[in-house]
């Protein structure tokens, strides 16, 4: 009996597939008995076709659709859930990735629960941490009062029978806030959300995210509104609620964009002073640095590392107020913790840097240079 169902929408992603499959195949291994998952492919690109014959296994059932026209992801998942048989559901995306004890692992824990969220790395970071708790930001006051914190269907493992009509019967013209979707209308019928605490799933950030998409994902989620707003599953305060969320989604988009242009800023800056003979690496060695920690292992701290990486100043580590929750090449230290002895330390953020070089100068006995110091 075909216990799970694993939906994955395919949009010109064939050199996705081999590896999605390998990946299924392993997660099957691990349930008792035979023919307990099966992995459907949605391919939603008319115009290149696939071929079911590469991706056969004798432990997972594998289905290939060929749709006659473009549905949309949210199209393609509804189709592949019409021909699933599982009990369970599983929507994953063309590039993610689950580890192979994903479906034994969710399957124990979710007991009688409607849906089981399991932890993930999300861009080589995990994604909860202590200023953002998984058991506070997976519930409906948070999804209707801020933003969507289940970065992506991958990591929600379905009881079938509990996926509502609304979501089934009002399929998105625009890509991208589907699952939101999703997520509140289970909540609006009051179904049972249970954590996993293990991290089971890893979204890999690649150019076809749809969520890279400001303005495609911001109108999605306008459309996602205007649908839970016209549905009869949200009245009185829960559908002002509705309205106001859409400043919120508003405020994330920028403060998401303005640190892909603080990260722009950094890389225009970098080249420029590299151009013209004077790049922030020839400057720190001038000054006798050739050991530097980054304060901020996020985007743009990533991003510097990457410029040093084959300078003539090495970055030792990290300094990051997360860093339990950091997996990098390099050791991630909170200030706390980090070895006491570096040349400098080259501070990522914009807005508080100067707050934080305070800190900072009072901690180590090295200079402490902002990003802007070094570009400007």
């Amino acid at each position: 009996m075909v216990r799970i169902s694993i939906i994955v929408p395919v949009y010109y992603g064939k050199r996705y597939l081999k590896n999605l499959a390998d990946q299924a195949e392993r997660a099957a291994k691990q349930l008792s008995g035979g023919d307990q998952a099966e992995l459907i492919f949605v391919n939603d690109a008319p115009d290149d076709p696939l071929d079911e014959d590469g991706y056969r296994s004798d432990f997972i059932s594998v289905t290939v659709f060929n749709t006659t026209q473009n549905r949309g992801i949210h199209g393609a998942r509804i189709y592949g859930l019409s021909h699933a048989v599982g009990e369970y559901i599983l929507f994953l995306d063309q590039d993610d990735a689950i580890k192979e004890t994903f479906l034994l692992d969710q399957l124990e824990k979710i007991g009688n629960a409607d849906a089981i969220v399991c932890r993930l790395i999300n861009a080589g970071k995990l994604q909860y941490t202590d200023s953002y708790r998984f058991e506070e930001v997976i519930t409906k006051e948070f999804l209707m009062a801020n933003w969507n914190p289940i970065v992506s269907p991958g990591q929600v493992l379905l009881r079938k029978s509990s996926i509502p009509d609304l979501w089934k019967e009002n399929i998105m013209e625009k890509n991208g806030a589907d699952d939101y979707l999703l997520w509140l209308a289970m909540f609006a019928e009051e179904k049972k959300f249970v954590l996993n605490q293990n991290v089971l799933f890893e979204r890999i950030v690649s150019g076809s995210n749809t969520s890279a998409n400001t303005n495609q994902m911001m109108d999605s989620e306008y459309e996602m509104i205007r649908i839970l707003s016209e549905s009869r599953l949200f009245t009185g305060e829960d559908k002002e609620r509705l309205h106001r969320l859409s400043d919120s989604l508003r405020r994330e988009h920028v403060r998401e964009l303005d640190t892909y242009r603080n990260a722009y800023r950094v890389y225009d800056g970098w080249i420029r002073r590299a151009l013209a003979n004077e790049s922030p690496a020839e400057m720190l060695k001038g000054r006798g640095i050739r050991n530097i920690a980054i304060y901020g292992a996020g985007y743009i701290g990533r991003s510097i590392f990457r410029l040093l990486e084959n300078s003539s100043v090495k970055v030792l580590f990290f300094l990051d107020r997360n860093a339990a929750y950091i997996d990098f090449e390099i050791p991630v230290y909170t200030v706390s913790d980090a070895p006491p002895r570096i040349d400098g330390i080259i501070i990522s953020l914009f807005g508080e840097a100067y707050r934080i070089k305070e800190m900072l100068s009072e901690k180590f006995e090295c200079p402490v240079y902002t990003v802007e110091e070094l570009i400007s």
